[in-house]
């Protein structure tokens, strides 16, 4: 599921998902807040007064796509000198991130596509 695509039209007050009732039910809930694409990830759970970091996005640096899939929070962005793509995966139920890769653009699925075997 993505929840963020990237836009330079997004508005500066940040997305806000509840993503706990999507995948588990647990007494704490992960609230996943995303500020333009330029500026940060963040995760805020229940049971906290702070929220995490995920990612934060500098200049030169933008956000490409948010997803979560079942308890993984993926955060996929690009570094501009040198272009550079990277993958960060965070366990909303550990609250680790768990990886970041360096990744090529054309092994990352698109947005809303899926991907298929070449004839």
């Amino acid at each position: 599921m993505s929840i963020a695509p990237a836009s330079p039209r997004q508005p500066s007050s940040p997305w806000a998902l509840d993503v706990a009732d999507l995948f588990w039910d647990a007494p704490t809930h992960p609230h996943v807040a995303i500020r333009s694409y330029t500026e940060s990830v963040t995760v805020r759970y229940s049971d906290e007064g702070e929220a995490r970091l995920v990612c934060a996005f500098g200049e030169g640096s933008a956000r490409l796509d948010v997803r979560v899939d079942h308890q993984m929070l993926y955060v996929y962005w690009r570094e501009t000198a040198p272009e550079t793509h990277y993958l960060r995966g965070f366990d909303l139920r550990t609250r680790a991130t768990l990886f970041t890769l360096q990744v090529a653009p054309m092994n990352v699925t698109a947005m809303g596509t899926e991907s298929r075997p070449r004839s």
